[in-house]
């Protein structure tokens, strides 16, 4: 019924190419590799030690039912100076025009204030460098009792170094150093959810970059946190970096920076196996192969959403994301992979639309699952 629906829905990725017209734009990668090895090591390790404290945060000044707050990144040593402080928007329900609930104004913690049916922490795309479409999300979800959190990534909006065009990362090596940090940065700040409203549930969710960010995320913090109830909803995601190589995103990398005199598929192909090494089954192989795995925290739900004409994330690369995060899924927890038609240009533009109800549906099938 949707296949010559979703093949027109998917055509809009095709558009993305009129992008490419101009000469002269930015690229990934004009600065080459960059530090491989720091940056292997520090993914790596993320899932191995022990987790920071909740962080401390610092709070902006509330606008509506807005506010801004910022913490150091457990990553900072790792990262160019802009970049070294994290920064997230908290969005609260409204009541009578106020701000329903308001962490920053407690007395003495969050806990003080009143409890929000769930948190959902939203993560960027690829070069959703502000938070403004999030916020919309946001606001739809307010409408529900949930409060959200909306980081900003290391090396986007007012985190980017000075010599930085746009979202377009200098090297491979910090392009890997931005995954690690965000995923730490937002399994702390899920940290901060867990020990302000104990018993909350807390769902992750993010589109395309932020799909697969999601999906560590959650594995992440359910491992630092193991009474906690922590929901995954990636959206068009992907299991393997590879889209970066093999799907439309190939026209955005500099290559030329990263060439050594050899023809240009050893090239690639040199890229894709850097970047294989960050693949999902990697990092959940490491988290199985540890003597703690079986009394660790794990994923108590599971609502991933794919896109069946996607020319960015192939449809096998969302299948293979929603096996692999089902295998750090709590017996009990339900998981589901729905399809939608059409590709990851019209995923953009269908979030309020799509993801909105599907983080919803997360939340309330663990509210069933309770009963």
């Amino acid at each position: 019924m949707w296949s010559g629906f979703s093949w027109a829905l998917g055509a809009l990725d095709n558009a993305y190419t009129l992008t490419h017209l101009r000469p002269q734009r930015p690229r990934f990668f004009a600065d080459g590799w960059g530090d491989l090895e720091a940056a292997e090591a520090a993914q790596s390790e993320l899932f191995q030690r022990t987790p920071g404290a909740p962080p401390s945060l610092r709070w902006a000044e509330a606008r509506g039912n807005v506010c801004g707050a910022t913490f150091r990144s457990p990553q900072a040593g790792r990262l160019p100076e802009e970049a070294q402080d994290a920064h997230f928007l908290f969005v609260s329900p409204q009541e009578e025009g106020k701000a329903k609930i308001r962490p920053w104004e407690a007395t003495r913690d969050p806990s003080d204030v009143e409890r929000p049916s769930a948190i959902v922490v939203l993560l960027p795309a690829t070069g959703e460098e502000t938070a403004d479409a999030r916020a919309a999300l946001a606001q739809e979800l307010a409408k529900t009792s949930m409060c959200s959190l909306i980081l900003t990534a290391p090396l986007y909006g007012d985190r980017k170094p000075k010599n930085q065009q746009m979202h377009y990362i200098r090297s491979v090596g910090m392009y890997l150093e931005q995954s690690t940090a965000i995923v730490e940065e937002a399994a702390l700040a899920v940290r901060w959810c867990v020990h302000a409203w104990p018993g909350v549930p807390i769902c992750v969710s993010g589109y395309s970059w932020g799909g697969a960010m999601t999906c560590l995320t959650a594995i992440l913090a359910s491992r630092w946190e193991p009474s906690a109830q922590v929901l995954a909803v990636p959206y068009a995601g992907s299991a393997t970096p590879a889209v970066l190589v093999d799907g439309l995103l190939q026209d955005d990398i500099q290559w030329s920076s990263l060439a050594d005199g050899e023809p240009f598929q050893e090239t690639r192909d040199r890229l894709l196996q850097v970047l294989l090494k960050t693949h999902l089954s990697k990092i959940i192989e490491s988290v199985e192969g540890q003597e703690d795995a079986g009394t660790q925290g794990k994923i108590a739900g599971l609502h991933a959403v794919s896109f069946e004409n996607d020319a960015f994330v192939k449809p096998e690369y969302g299948e293979e994301l929603f096996a692999l995060t089902s295998r750090c899924c709590k017996p009990s927890a339900r998981r589901e992979l729905a399809w939608q038609p059409g590709g990851h240009v019209y995923a953009f533009l269908a979030r309020r639309r799509v993801q909105v109800p599907a983080i919803q549906q997360a939340c309330a099938g663990l509210a069933a699952s309770r009963l």
